[in-house]
């Protein structure tokens, strides 16, 4: 299938008329702050409309038809990606977001790693990334109370073409000005530090989040580079692509994950052997796995956006202390850890038992199922006999 996505549409106090007036946006709200092109998640699904055939939740959709969202979507328990179009027109809140462990542990969500690509941005436009230097918690809180974190924070101009990558842990802040295409995993949790003494309508303030924020904020500068070449983004949850057309460009899903179209600029006809849908700035298009080849025809700008089917290894780590695990992916970066206490005073039934509760807490909180994991390795002091898989002698675990 291929079909236009109609997005959800928030108007938090921070938005702007942008995305109404040049990216054809439709909303009785004043303003419009972020439009959620391709969700399902609770808090905002968007709708696919086929030119033949009612409307229905992306959700619903996928769920009635598991071949057009793809085999690599199996690996995960939940939907794992969003896009949106977001509209900074003021400020947005000082904020931070936790990673899957502690999110998981706390709002019952998976956390949220982050891709900003920079769509427009005025003069002088500019971003809060990370901190200018390395704070202790007692100098964040009362930089917090004092209401001069801004002073603390790395500040980042932006022009049009720039990509941020936002890992869990970055404080962060979109400045005003900017109008943004955002890539994420499917969440909505989102911890702010501070609001600039803000209130609503109603003049109510807003609600800060500084005790969990304190939790999970990175409290040094953000020194990786981070290099996805040839994509502008990529983890476990999504791959991005930059796409300009200027005449047709030939595309294929093969069965293995939808492509979601999202057109910062220009027209054009996006169509295979069976269907074809009419493209402009601000449209979202859903070509489903299971379309085969399909071209882009025109002259147009867009990111296009799919899962890769990965595989991913458990690592466990059998201490005196802590069972500790890990899952990582192609590229041996973490993806998501969990400990328990090993109590090695208990009969090794027991211990050899938690250490398979740990593996499923680290499964739980990724999201990811276990069919996906293609080995597990285990590191245990002591004497083994490797060939069998057998612990000899372990002191400090008393085997």
């Amino acid at each position: 299938m291929i079909a236009a996505l109609k997005p959800a549409c928030k108007d938090y106090l921070w938005g702007g008329t942008t995305l109404k007036e040049h990216y054809h946006k439709q909303s009785e709200k004043d303003v419009i702050a972020e439009t959620w092109e391709l969700s399902c998640h609770p808090d905002g699904q968007s709708v696919l409309e086929p030119k033949n055939a009612p409307a229905m939740t992306l959700a619903e959709y996928f769920e009635q038809n598991p071949q057009a969202a793809g085999t690599a979507l199996a690996q995960f328990e939940q939907f794992p990606l969003m896009i949106k179009l977001i509209d900074a027109a003021k400020m947005l809140s000082v904020q931070v977001h936790p990673e899957n462990g502690y999110a998981y542990l706390h709002e019952k969500q998976y956390g949220k790693t982050e891709m900003w690509y920079i769509i427009e941005a005025q003069p002088d436009a500019f971003l809060y990334y990370g901190l200018e230097k390395e704070m202790t918690k007692q100098q964040f809180a009362q930089a917090i109370q004092d209401g001069t974190l801004c002073d603390a924070l790395h500040k980042v101009y932006v022009k049009k073409g720039d990509v941020l990558w936002i890992e869990p842990g970055t404080i962060h802040a979109i400045g005003a000005g900017i109008v943004i295409a955002e890539i994420q995993q499917s969440s909505n949790v989102t911890y702010r530090v501070f609001d600039y003494n803000r209130t609503d309508a109603q003049g109510n303030k807003r609600e800060l989040h500084i005790e969990k924020a304190m939790d999970v904020a990175s409290l040094a500068p953000e020194t990786r580079r981070f290099d996805f070449a040839p994509h502008i983004g990529q983890c476990p949850y999504f791959t991005a692509d930059l796409l300009k057309v200027d005449g047709t460009a030939k595309m294929k899903t093969d069965g293995t994950s939808f492509h979601s179209l999202l057109f910062l600029k220009g027209n054009a006809t996006v169509s295979n052997i069976k269907e074809q849908c009419e493209a402009q700035k601000g449209s979202s298009i859903l070509v489903s796995a299971d379309s085969g080849e399909y071209t882009i025809c025109g002259k147009a700008e867009l990111i296009v956006t799919y899962v890769k089917e990965n595989t991913y290894k458990i690592g466990v780590d059998l201490g005196g202390t802590n069972i500790q695990a890990g899952i990582v992916d192609e590229n041996n970066k973490v993806v998501a850890l969990a400990s328990r206490k090993t109590k090695a005073e208990r009969p090794y039934q027991e211990v050899i038992e938690d250490i398979a509760n740990t593996i499923q807490d680290v499964l739980t909180q990724s999201g990811i199922r276990k069919e996906a994991c293609k080995s597990i390795g285990v590191g245990c002091p002591g004497m083994m006999d490797s060939k069998n898989g057998v612990v000899i002698y372990s002191n400090n675990i008393r085997w």
